[in-house]
């Protein structure tokens, strides 16, 4: 984790129907609580809403990790 430790880094945790969202901020915080989201338009929407407010008001990058099965780092 130590190379993201200035970068938001957000964690996408996929199923059929759904995906759970977690956000850590620079420094390994939470950013908010956990954000579940369907896996449509409307789900994607919400998720882009989020990540656009980060970029524009912090002004930071934003990692991506996803469950690889044996890779996944546990963000909640």
């Amino acid at each position: 984790m130590s190379n993201f430790f200035n970068d938001f880094v957000v964690g996408i945790d996929v199923s059929s129907k759904s995906s759970v969202i977690t956000i850590l901020m620079p420094g390994g915080e939470a950013y908010g609580k956990k954000i579940n989201i369907t896996n449509d338009l409307k789900g994607f929407d919400k998720l882009l809403l989020i990540l656009t407010d980060i970029t524009e008001n912090f002004q930071k990058s934003l990692r991506f990790l996803w469950n690889l099965l044996d890779y996944t780092i546990c963000l909640y």
